[in-house]
């Protein structure tokens, strides 16, 4: 689960670490002189790296920094299974044999991830990886091409490689996918600071939904898919879908949109769908690795957790996660439900529009068509402008409007000038209906006011409204 990390131990004195029999601090000295030279004195052990700085003012900066994993493992390798209750063991160790205080370690960088017995050669999904939404994995190891790819954002790096290849372990298909943590804000929404939170069983079921949420992410190619089953439309997209290049041009929305016509077409004309399976297996081994292989959940020692976290407790190991799950889905349905449903339909053409998104006003091209689409914003936008001309001869007729609307349950009418009127947008929706009426007697017979209700008498009010702009334009 975990694997590097470094972390600062300022509460720490040098002999704290200076005087262990275990931990070996080579000396600098000056060959001719046999001065010892002041400078980072630095011990490694079983996968530890411990070092010691001097400051200013005679102080020392103690940081601890390695692979956990290894640690634990006794230096040896990091190649099998690494659970919370592992994590929890070593820092027990840590803070018997080497001071360590959890609770006050603060980490500066962190490694998360797992390694994932595949049915297949991993090389499989090596040679499938696309990219990380627009960005694209590149070889990890340019002299040992094929090794594995590594995709670097600002804030995380995503790995994934070989990891028999890499350890020269006897396992066969072995997949390491990592997350490593460059900028600790990352780390502030899961609550994770110092060591002692990395076996904190919310905080780790927290970040372990973050790591599968960016694997999701992760476009990876299907290669079980027979193109001459195709159309040559398809065969044309797919081709389009599997050139990281592609991605890099596309703007947020399209590709969002593309990414999800990619997967429907994998979905439909694959046989095993790679990044299902794949995906699937992490999220297994991830919640083997939360449970206690010897107790089905973990009992965290007070000690060895920050003292706004002190209790005395013991953890379903998915307990947080599922519960913020169930919460979430609970909301959904609580948005989703009849009760509060609340139909939606287009502006010009009054056809149901629910399905779309919550901001669309006019019907869409994917559920109308794009001629049927088009009509519907052509209506609307001919109407305002067939609205704008009656305005402007109103204007220059010199005319007065009757403008009749609702304000606090009681029905106003008021007369302006067609050059007097200003409104908010809060106050045209209380608008019921508008007249236009002539300023100047008019000869006999006398055509009846033109009348305006409902959405035509807003939409009349709001021309007239932009019309009187000084930028405004006939």
């Amino acid at each position: 689960m975990f694997d590097g990390f470094k972390s600062k131990h300022n509460y720490l004195l040098p002999e704290s670490w200076l005087n262990k029999a275990c931990l070996q601090f080579p000396l600098s000295v000056d060959e001719r002189t046999g001065e010892v030279l002041e400078g980072t004195r630095v011990a490694t052990l079983n996968g530890l790296i411990f070092k010691i700085t001097p400051g200013g003012t005679g102080r020392h900066y103690l940081n601890l920094s390695g692979s956990l994993h290894k640690f634990f493992n006794g230096g040896q390798h990091n190649a099998n299974d690494y659970s919370i209750a592992d994590v929890h063991d070593t820092l027990t160790q840590l803070a018997a044999e080497y001071d360590i205080r959890p609770e006050l370690a603060v980490l500066e960088s962190l490694e998360f991830g797992v390694n994932v017995q595949l049915p297949f050669d991993p090389n499989k999904v090596l040679r499938a990886i696309i990219c990380h939404n627009e960005k694209a994995f590149e070889q990890i190891n340019h002299e040992r091409k094929g090794l594995g790819f590594i995709c670097c954002r600002h804030d995380y790096t995503l790995k994934v490689y070989n990891k028999g290849q890499q350890a020269n372990a006897d396992a066969s298909n072995l997949l390491r996918i990592e997350l490593r943590i460059n900028k600790m804000r990352f780390l502030q929404p899961f609550g994770i600071s110092s060591l002692a939170d990395l076996a904190d069983p919310k905080s780790v079921s927290l970040l372990a939904a973050k790591f599968q949420g960016l694997l999701s992410e992760v476009l990876i190619y299907d290669n079980s898919i027979n193109a001459k089953n195709l159309t040559e439309a398809k065969r044309y997209k797919l081709a389009q879908y599997s050139n990281p290049k592609y991605w890099e041009n596309l703007s947020r929305v399209q590709r969002h949109r593309q990414k999800m016509q990619f997967e429907n077409l994998i979905a439909e004309h694959s046989e095993t769908n790679l990044k299902a399976v794949v995906l699937e297996i992490v999220q297994t081994k991830i919640s083997e690795l939360l449970t206690d292989k010897h107790k089905n959940c973990i009992r965290i020692h007070p000690d060895l957790i920050p003292p706004e976290k002190q209790e005395m407790y013991t953890l379903s190991p998915l307990e947080c996660r599922v519960k913020s799950l169930q919460s979430i889905e609970e909301e959904k349905k609580g948005k989703n439900c009849k009760d509060n449903f609340q139909a939606r339909t287009c502006k010009s053409c009054n056809s149901d529009i629910s399905m779309q998104s919550p901001k669309a006003v006019f019907c869409s091209a994917k559920h109308k068509g794009a001629k049927a689409a088009k009509a519907c914003r052509n209506k609307d936008s001919n109407h305002r402008r067939n609205i704008k001309a009656k305005i402007m001869k109103a204007k220059t007729d010199n005319s007065f409007l009757l403008i009749t609307y609702r304000h606090e349950g009681q029905i106003y009418s008021d007369l302006l000038g067609a050059n007097e009127i200003a409104v908010t947008r809060d106050w045209l929706d209380k608008v019921l209906k508008v007249e236009v009426q002539p300023r100047h007697p008019m000869p006999t017979p006398t055509p009846p006011p033109e009348t305006l209700e409902g959405q035509a008498a807003k939409d009349y009010l709001q021309t007239l409204n932009q019309s009187g702009k000084p930028d405004a334009t006939a």
